[in-house]
């Protein structure tokens, strides 16, 4: 029987996030570790970056195993051939971040002690994402009475690729509000303005577009995976950062901003336990009410 485990589970392996579905679909390696139950809300196992032919029957297949229930995480991590668990809380977990390059992304929760990151080939986003909606239902749990109609931007970020990725967003969740945006722009490090329009080899970087969300339960930024790149270089990947109200510190604007002086362009920060998350936004008032409103909440 274990042969014919280890056979068919050989002959299913690919790069792709799999959902775990009973004890039989737990990776051996997993299994003094784990035992599945129905309570499990989500069960999925994430492969090594391995191609097929390099494995064989009976080889470890699978580098992580992650189960969801109504009150905790539990992350096991292949240890060559054992496996170290972690159990986390809800309560415990600060943000959850996703990151994507193409197929190369990362699911990342950022917790009171540390940070855990569990690589995954993008595949599988659609489990990731019945993952990060089980945790965001879960983790962000109080309400705060924001008037986000009041700081709405309506209209966002003019590039095709935010602006569809916004449109998803707010499919997913109907209560999330695009309060600050920053469409991109080039660096101009104290250039002036005139002698910046004149001579193009002064635009050597530009800032990435950003996008910040708020709801009445957390607050979600999306940006690229650097702040800044050159005008001709290429970036792919971004990242998708959730925070739940409850668990931020504080909320504020800075500016001008130093990489973009000709600009109304501020920098936003938002404190998190030890954590600080920023992004570049244009200035508006929309985003000083908000900060306003959020800093000035009780409770």
């Amino acid at each position: 029987m274990t042969d014919e485990r280890h056979k068919r589970a050989y002959d299913a392996f690919g790069p792709w996030v799999t959902q775990v579905t009973d004890q039989f679909t737990v990776p051996p390696v997993f299994d003094t570790a784990f035992t599945y139950s129905d309570d499990a809300l989500l069960v999925f196992k994430i492969p090594r970056p391995v191609e097929r032919r390099r494995l064989s029957p009976g080889t470890p297949l699978y580098d992580y195993l992650v189960a969801l229930y109504e009150d905790r995480v539990l992350v096991l991590e292949r240890n060559g051939n054992a496996a170290a668990a972690v159990t986390i809380l809800y309560p415990d977990i600060l943000a959850i971040q996703n990151s994507h390059d193409l197929l190369y992304s990362n699911l990342i929760l950022h917790l009171r002690e540390r940070t855990l990151a569990i690589p995954y080939n993008s595949v599988g986003q659609d489990i990731i994402d019945s993952c990060i909606g089980l945790i965001r239902d879960r983790f962000a749990v109080r309400t705060f009475p924001l008037n986000l109609e009041a700081v709405h931007l309506g209209a966002g970020t003019h590039n095709t690729f935010y602006h569809n990725l916004a449109d998803r967003i707010t499919r997913d969740d109907s209560n999330l509000r695009l309060i600050g945006c920053q469409p991109g722009a080039p660096v101009t490090l104290g250039i002036s303005s005139l002698l910046h329009r004149l001579l193009p080899f002064t635009r050597e970087r530009e800032l990435q577009p950003t996008m910040l969300f708020c709801s009445q339960r957390e607050m979600l930024l999306v940006e690229r995976t650097q702040p800044m790149k050159k005008p001709k270089h290429a970036d792919y990947g971004y990242v998708i950062t959730c925070i739940a109200l409850e668990r931020i510190a504080g909320f504020r604007l800075e500016g001008p901003s130093r990489y973009h002086q000709d600009e109304d362009i501020v920098e936003a920060t938002i404190l998190a336990g030890t954590l600080a998350f920023g992004c570049y936004i244009n200035h508006s008032g929309n985003a000083q009410q908000l900060a306003q409103q959020f800093n000035g909440r009780t409770g």
